[in-house]
């Protein structure tokens, strides 16, 4: 039976997200089977998987969860995210005042 694992807690607070892609902690050490991402701030941000495109657009206080393993059988061993990515955030218009954005997962 596979075992997943958490991996450490990435934050980003308000006073650090601009009008540009910045990474929200380090780099992923490896490969999420499942990705939580919250915005605990009172803006919208965007949330980029390659620090160019927008890939989630995240009003205040909304969240997306990416299950990469659910109906998957253990000897599938499969995980779409990649090891080593970087997520990056940036505000959608009016910057953040308060609250952070958080990612937490499990590989």
């Amino acid at each position: 039976m596979a075992k997943i694992a958490p991996f450490a807690l990435k934050e980003k607070a308000f006073g650090s997200i601009t009008a540009s892609y910045t990474a929200i902690g380090t780099a992923l050490s490896s490969s999420p089977r499942v990705l939580f991402i919250r915005n605990q701030t009172d803006a919208t941000l965007y949330i980029s998987f390659d620090g160019t495109n927008d890939h989630h657009k995240l009003a205040s206080n909304a969240g997306v969860a990416v299950d990469c393993a659910t109906n998957k059988a253990d000897t599938e061993n499969i995980s779409l995210i990649e090891n080593g990515l970087t997520l990056r955030v940036k505000h959608a218009g009016s910057a953040p005042t308060s609250g952070e954005v958080v990612v937490e997962g499990y590989s």
